[in-house]
């Protein structure tokens, strides 16, 4: 089980303080397998843009993921450890607040590189950059995984993860 929020940030202050991770965050990396972070997606989300016709002769520009508006049901069994590759093919300056509701997941590649110890339920991603986390579908029902910038989420980029 992984640390509250509270208790999770006790331990990386210990962590800055002593220049080691406290004993639970290193049992969590330990608690998966050695090939994470190089071992292929259970599932990939490709961030696009594209047209969207709203009416005939109404055609606006959007977000979209893996080419859909809105974005994919992506279905997981209550239980499942998957990784969840993120693509963001699109190339503007925007930085995406990107947000996993009711879970925390671990980073296990960013830009193409294993990391491990990483837990967040928001990370940051920048133009023509990919991230991989690992999470365990731990919490039933649907969930949003949505860039945290309104207008964004108002434009597309929103999708919903689904168990039972």
């Amino acid at each position: 089980m992984l640390p509250d929020r509270r208790h999770f940030l006790e331990m990386v202050g210990i962590a800055a303080v002593t220049g080691s991770l406290p004993p639970r965050i290193g049992a969590v990396a330990e608690e998966r397998s050695a090939d994470v972070g190089t071992e292929p997606a259970d599932y990939t989300i490709r961030i696009g843009t594209g047209t969207l016709e709203l009416a005939p002769d109404h055609i606006v520009s959007t977000t979209l993921y893996n080419g859909q508006f809105p974005g994919p049901l992506i279905r997981f069994k209550e239980g499942q450890r998957a990784v969840v590759d993120i693509y963001n093919d699109n190339g503007s300056d925007d930085i995406h607040p990107l947000h996993l509701h009711r879970h925390s997941f671990e980073l296990v590649r960013i830009g193409g590189e294993a990391t491990a110890g990483v837990i967040k339920d928001v990370v940051m991603l920048g133009g023509f950059q990919e991230i991989a986390f690992d999470f365990v579908a731990d919490n039933p029902g649907r969930t949003l995984f949505h860039c945290h910038q309104q207008l964004h989420m108002d434009f597309g980029f929103i999708a919903l993860f689904d168990y039972a």
